[in-house]
């Protein structure tokens, strides 16, 4: 593969870098969230993850700019987390019941019982999920069929993460059991590890 001369000037151009090594057919491009953001016209937003590290993303899919499109064919996200690896835990905790906890479990799992009991839906806020695995829809129809919860179907950006492995199903149950009235994201951040991106 060429050196992607114009991508690399366009970038310079908008305080970017371009990391790319001869024969690769990805680059990645870097630079401060307000110089992605205005080089791509989208918003870039702070988060803050599980563990309270800090991190930016856009909650937008941002498009290949008009001009470089015969020499880019598609883009990844825009994301500074990246996990270090998906693991399963070496032991199952035995404090779990086989199936799994209901929603009054999982309130009390996660401190959570207060605000429901103050009325605390997640009416009018929205909750994001970084995935890197899928979920099956029939699964989540059946957790709020099973304890009468309202349906849900999550809004996907950046097209599936892959293959449901359990990880985003599980966390989409947490977050509807919580909040069911809370508008419910998954951003596939699978793009931003995959051939050796980072």
């Amino acid at each position: 593969r060429s050196r992607p001369a114009a991508l690399i000037d366009w970038a310079r151009n908008q305080s970017l870098s371009v990391r790319w090594r001869p024969g690769d057919d990805w680059v990645v491009v870097e630079g401060s969230p307000d110089a992605v953001g205005q080089a791509f016209d989208v918003a870039v937003r702070d988060y803050r993850g599980r563990r309270g590290q800090y991190f930016y993303a856009s909650p937008h899919q941002p498009e290949v700019p008009m001009h470089l499109r015969t020499e880019v064919s598609e883009m990844g996200r825009i994301l500074s987390y990246i996990p270090h690896h998906m693991s399963l835990p070496d032991h199952i905790p035995l404090q779990v019941p086989d199936r799994g906890l209901d929603p009054d479990a999982l309130l009390n799992a996660y401190n959570a019982d207060d605000l429901a009991r103050a009325g605390f839906t997640g009416k009018g806020i929205t909750i994001v999920i970084f995935a890197f695995d899928g979920f099956r829809q029939s699964d989540l129809d059946t957790f709020t069929t099973t304890f009468e919860l309202p349906q849900f179907t999550p809004e996907v950006v950046g097209g599936s993460p892959g293959e449901p492995r359990g990880e985003l199903s599980m966390d989409l149950q947490v977050a509807h059991a919580i909040a069911p009235d809370a508008r419910k994201v998954v951003v596939n951040a699978r793009p931003t590890v995959e051939g050796g991106g980072g």
